[in-house]
């Protein structure tokens, strides 16, 4: 007699649902630089908009869901889960998304119109300024929220919050103890697609909060935090998050210097905050499997 497989609690679906939506952005942002290669004016400002986070993730999510479901059916240890454990992760990554972007705007205003450093060098001079890498370089919000949505239960939600907490709060405390400045050359708005959303940017985000860069920190935070999941996972994160920093330099968001000291601050956090418990995690989870 076959085994009647119980069906997924609802969280479950939230929880891939919103994987799916990350996944999809992400997408679709990529798609979209090869899109505005050929028409540079996009599909004109909503539809391209609407493109990257509504288009191409409506036609991920099923596909997400549908892939999660068939796990679900075969993998039997797929389906042991912490109650409510989907929905806490879920409601993590959504809290990392929408904490982080506003914290670092209201340190923005806190020091607007204070004198500001420069760190500028030859070496910068030589970096192309190159607005297509614009869309690349805002999936960072979506990747610093990803790690939440595959993390198992034997990763503590609580030393997730805490990494993340220590890789954004001395960057915070540089910002308004230290601040840095970058001269950035202004984009003509009508010139593309790129050049537009570039324009977006720049009004968003004033051209000081600069060193270190907590884009490239809390990006390759997100980069290691995959490792927890699967070595070859964390591998393609970090490579995700240095990619990430050479956008921020090509689109003349950051310094050099940020981007190292940024990547040096997440990896002391992530050593910190997670490798030091990781034996200790480990004795617990492999107690659990014996049990």
């Amino acid at each position: 007699m076959d085994e009647r497989i119980p069906a997924p609690r609802w969280d479950f679906w939230l929880r891939y649902s919103l994987l799916g939506a990350l996944c999809g952005a992400i997408a679709g942002q990529w798609l979209f630089v090869l899109v505005g290669l050929v028409l540079p004016h996009g599909f004109g400002h909503l539809h391209s908009i609407l493109f990257c986070a509504a288009y191409v993730p409506l036609l991920v999510i099923p596909s997400m869901l549908w892939l999660v479901w068939r796990r679900w059916q075969r993998v039997p240890s797929f389906r042991v889960r912490r109650r409510h454990s989907d929905l806490l992760w879920a409601l993590l990554g959504l809290s990392v998304f929408a904490a982080w972007p506003s914290v670092y705007y209201v340190v923005g205003l806190l020091v607007e119109g204070r004198p500001m450093t420069t760190f500028s060098t030859v070496l910068e001079d030589h970096i192309p300024f190159a607005p297509g890498a614009t869309l690349i370089y805002l999936t960072v919000y979506w990747i610093a929220a990803l790690p939440m949505f595959v993390l198992p239960d034997t990763v503590p939600r609580r030393r997730v919050i805490l990494a993340y907490a220590v890789t954004l709060a001395p960057c915070l405390v540089a910002f308004v103890v230290f601040p840095v400045t970058i001269g950035r050359p202004v984009p003509d708005p009508d010139a593309g697609i790129f050049a537009w959303a570039l324009a977006v940017v720049h009004r968003a985000d004033p051209p000081y909060n600069a060193f270190p860069s907590s884009h490239c920190a809390m990006s390759m935070m997100a980069g290691l935090l995959f490792f927890e999941v699967d070595r070859r996972l964390g591998w393609a994160g970090v490579l995700y998050a240095c990619t990430i920093g050479v956008t921020t330099l090509l689109t003349k968001q950051h310094y050099v210097i940020d981007v190292l000291a940024g990547i040096a601050l997440a990896g002391a956090a992530y050593w910190l905050v997670i490798c030091r418990t990781a034996p200790a995690r480990l004795r617990g989870s492999q107690t659990q499997r014996a049990g």
